[in-house]
């Protein structure tokens, strides 16, 4: 059991971090552009209330 849980824990690290680097760059890229267009879209709405 142990021996099996050892390879398992191995790739799933593994995958994790090679996941996570392309992911992190996604989530950045996207989190930018949301992060603009909700900035945009917050000033809006306050735009038009304080009109």
């Amino acid at each position: 059991m142990s021996s099996k849980k050892t390879p398992e824990v191995k790739p799933e690290p593994e995958i994790k971090i090679v996941e996570k680097k392309p992911a992190a760059k996604s989530a950045s890229s996207k989190s930018g552009g949301a992060a603009k267009t909700t900035t945009a879209a917050a000033k809006k709405p306050a735009s038009a209330k304080a009109t």
